[in-house]
């Protein structure tokens, strides 16, 4: 049956339960079942409906549904949360028969489709099911929440990561992509703020291209989620599987490599990027070699005061020279903690400017949320 008349059909259940419950708030509607008979009697093929009438009238039988792109199977649960009919969705899930992670040819169930249109009501009414899966996968490998990501969904993100259970950095089977890596890549900045808010791993890489979040944000042309990103400490020196950096690649928007027609507001706003990646890298750098020095100081301290102590055995040990011993021990401690400290004051004063610059530049632009 085309996937109009089946519209239609629901359509009208859907209204019918809403004039209902407008008319009596304590409505229940207990004859979804008969309305379904009753209107799908008219329109579907005999042998359809002698196959449905043979499995009971099983609310879990997948139907044949013919659309522009070709003909797929859903249940009528599907339909119904797939086009945001709340109330028929509500009136099913009060049957104790209905399966709600029952998946079609594709791998998809009802909370997929909810997630996919970003009907929040259909979608908490789903989650808030007994055993529902909110991690359910489709032959791709796709999540409701990969689905509500790359659509830019909101506050189904939001809903989804409100589940006990729910994996933020589960990957896909096509690309081992995260929920993440498709709201960056799509430019969802709220998406991305969601996610990252519930510990979504902001250097995850995808398989095939070697992708972090932060190269697909820069790919999109989206500055305010590559802040977003930023402010998260993503990595800007990693390597895709083509060598490109997260500063390599903003550094050819700037240099016009990668064409965005920037108007001239635009390329200073991703020159201040670039500026502030700089910055980032810096940073590192200077932590990681003030790491090492302290662990070299640290050695040096140790090897000092080692010598000293192993000195001990060769000075006599009388009253008279445990007072020098201990003296000059503390003062080799004092001269290398002294030295360590000058070595690494001057990275560290410029470690707080930099990450005082990388937080405030988002502000300075004017970038909003």
């Amino acid at each position: 049956m085309r996937v109009e008349t089946w519209q239609k059909i629901l359509g009208k259940i859907n209204q019918a339960i809403l004039d209902k419950k407008n008319a009596d708030p304590n409505f229940k509607f207990e004859n979804i079942i008969e309305e379904l008979k009753d209107e799908l009697k008219q329109v579907l093929s005999k042998d359809e409906y002698k196959k449905w009438e043979d499995e009971g009238f099983n609310l879990n039988h997948l139907f044949q549904v013919e659309g522009n792109k070709g003909t797929g199977e859903y249940t009528v649960l599907d339909l119904f949360a797939g086009w945001g009919l709340e109330n028929g969705v509500k009136a099913l899930l009060a049957i104790n028969d209905i399966h709600v992670n029952t998946k079609n040819q594709r791998g998809l169930a009802s909370l997929h489709h909810a997630a996919r249109k970003g009907h929040i009501q259909v979608v908490e009414a789903l989650l808030a099911v007994d055993g529902i899966d909110v991690n359910i996968k489709s032959k791709n490998g796709l999540t409701p929440l990969h689905y509500a990501a790359l659509n830019g969904h909101v506050e189904v993100v939001k809903a989804l990561l409100a589940v006990n259970g729910i994996d933020v950095n589960i990957k896909d089977e096509i690309n081992e992509s995260t929920p993440l890596h498709y709201a960056a890549g799509e430019g969802y900045v709220k998406v991305v703020e969601a996610l990252l808010a519930k510990d979504a791993k902001v250097n995850i890489k995808d398989k095939i291209n070697g992708s972090t979040p932060l190269h697909r944000a820069i790919g999109s042309g989206r500055i305010d989620v590559v802040y977003a990103l930023l402010a998260a400490d993503a990595e800007v020196n990693a390597k895709d599987n083509y060598g490109n950096t997260q500063l390599g690649l903003a550094t050819k928007v700037v240099n016009g490599k990668i064409k965005f027609h920037l108007s001239a507001d635009e390329k200073q706003q991703w020159q201040d990027v670039v500026t502030a990646m700089e910055q980032r890298l810096e940073f590192t750098k200077k932590r990681n070699f003030a790491a090492g020095g302290a662990t070299l100081g640290t050695a040096v301290g140790g090897a000092g005061v080692a010598a000293a102590l192993t000195a001990v055995e060769y000075i006599p040990w009388e009253p008279k020279y445990m007072i020098l011993t201990a003296m000059a021990i503390a003062l080799v401690s004092l001269a290398v903690g002294y030295i360590v400290y000058h070595a690494f004051k001057e990275p560290g004063t410029k470690v707080n400017e930099i990450q005082e610059t990388v937080t405030n530049s988002k502000e300075a632009l004017n970038l909003g949320n």
